[in-house]
């Protein structure tokens, strides 16, 4: 349950991310963020930060596991 919670909460970050790089870059809308690099900035924080929350929470095999299969 906390690793779903820990994804869906990343999730959200990445996509939050995604929206103040593009409002930063000017490519999306927006009444205060547009075309200030400060949000370009937080957005490529949150997408990278985000990023390595999901890769640290992935499921890992064991070393038991991978040495069994390394060597058959």
């Amino acid at each position: 349950m906390v690793r779903f919670r820990v994804t869906a909460l990343a999730l959200f970050a990445l996509l939050t991310g995604a929206v103040f790089a593009l409002q930063g870059l000017r490519v999306l809308p927006s009444q205060v963020m547009y075309g200030d690099p400060k949000w370009v900035v937080i957005g490529l924080g949150l997408i990278f930060g985000s990023l390595f929350v999901l890769w640290w929470g992935r499921p890992r095999r064991s070393r038991v596991k991978e040495q069994e299969l390394t060597e058959h």
